[in-house]
Order: structure tokens, then sequence, then C-alpha cells
């Protein structure tokens, strides 16, 4: 029969090993996992500053973009962490405030680098639309990313149907589902630009972003993203 003594070790043995093992638990829950990877976004950064030189992108202060963009130029999806992160752009010796931005895991995005109306360096960020578009359609989205035209845009359809209203600098409009074939006139002022049936194919989603120094030279610039 085990004296008073014996019971007495026994019980405190098993008070250290259950305290060790409820710490080990607790340790296995706090740590992260070997081989996991953090969730990440997309981003694609488009250099839309006119006449501009190199554009840099930083997030975090921590440059994303080895090869840096010229004006026009875009670069393919880059994988980013996703959450909130600090994003910045750079031209020739100007660089915009941190902008915090948060990126959702498996969501994808299109980071313009821009000037303001003070030729200062800017940023703006949209989420993009990668679903199909139904049969016999397209997806068109657009954005005005011109600080010096001085009038709103207008975007119209066949037989003067206004799709757009006076899009002012950067800003930019939902996706619209448009038939294949569609006639699509950008109008700044007096100056017009018209888009016609073979520029769009069924199926794809494109981004059309306005640039330009004047009403006179309105650029149209368009990206598909499938």
């Amino acid at each position: 029969m085990a004296s008073q003594t014996q019971k007495l070790f026994i019980r405190t043995k098993a008070l250290v090993v259950f305290l060790v093992l409820l710490s080990a638990t607790a340790c296995k829950k706090n740590d992260t996992p070997e081989g996991i990877e953090k969730p990440k976004a997309k981003v694609r950064v488009v250099n839309a500053v006119q006449a501009s030189g190199e554009v840099n992108f930083f997030l975090d202060d921590q440059k994303v973009i080895q090869n840096n963009l010229t004006f026009g130029e875009s670069t393919g999806y880059l994988d980013v962490f996703s959450g909130e992160r600090n994003v910045s752009v750079s031209n020739n010796t100007k660089t915009t405030p941190d902008n915090k931005f948060t990126f959702v895991t498996s969501i994808s995005y299109t980071l313009f680098a821009l000037t303001d109306r003070n030729s200062n360096p800017d940023v703006l960020i949209m989420e993009d639309d990668l679903g199909a578009a139904p049969v016999g359609k397209f997806k068109l989205k657009l954005v005005n990313l011109s600080p010096t035209v001085t009038s709103n845009i207008n975007v119209l359809l066949p037989d003067e149907e206004l799709l757009v209203s006076t899009l002012p600098f950067k800003n930019y409009t939902d996706n619209f589902i448009i038939e294949k074939g569609t006639v699509i006139k950008i109008v700044a002022g007096s100056t017009i630009k018209t888009l016609n049936a073979n520029d769009f194919e069924e199926g794809k989603n494109y981004l059309l972003w306005l640039s330009g120094t004047s009403n006179t030279n309105l650029t149209v610039n368009k990206l598909s993203y499938n």
C-alpha cells in the first residue's frame, strides 16, 4: 500500500507532465507552420506619366520592379503579400508620399503611376475584373489619367447614346458589358476618338486609360486582361 509520501510524489509528477504537455500545445498554436506561404495578391504596374523618364514602384520602401518602366509600359502580374502595405512610386527625383492600401488575398489589381495637376508623382490602384465576358460581348472599363485634358471625358455609343458622362481626372468607370462590333466614341471638348468594331474581341476584358497633354492630343491606351 502506497504511503502518503509516494502518493504526493505521483501526483506531483503527473502535474508536471500535464503542464509540459500544455506548454507544448500552446507553443504549436502560436508558431507559424513551416512550408506554408503567406497569402498573396497580384498587381500589374503601368507607367501613365506623360513624357516621363523611368518610374520605380515600391512596397513598404522596397523596390518591386527591377527594370524601370517608361511611359506606356506595363508589367505582367506580380505576386505581392496581401494585407495593408505602403505603396509609393518615384518619377525622376520625386517620390509620392506613402499611400496605405490593403491588398486582398487572391485579388488582382492594376496600379497606375501618374502625375497630379501640379506635376507631382501620384498613384491610382484599381481592382481588376478577370471574369469572362458573355458570348458575343466584351467587357470595358475606362479611367481618365490625364491631368492636363481640360474637358471631362464623355463616352458615346452608336446613335449618340451616352455611356459615360463627364469622367473627371483620376476617376474610373464600372465594367460595361458591350456587344461585339459596337463603335465607341471618346470625346474631350471638340476632340473625338473613335474605336471601331475591330478594336475589341469577343469574350475579352479591356481597360482603356486616357492620356494626353491637352484635349487635342488625347490618347486612348488599351490593356487586355485575357
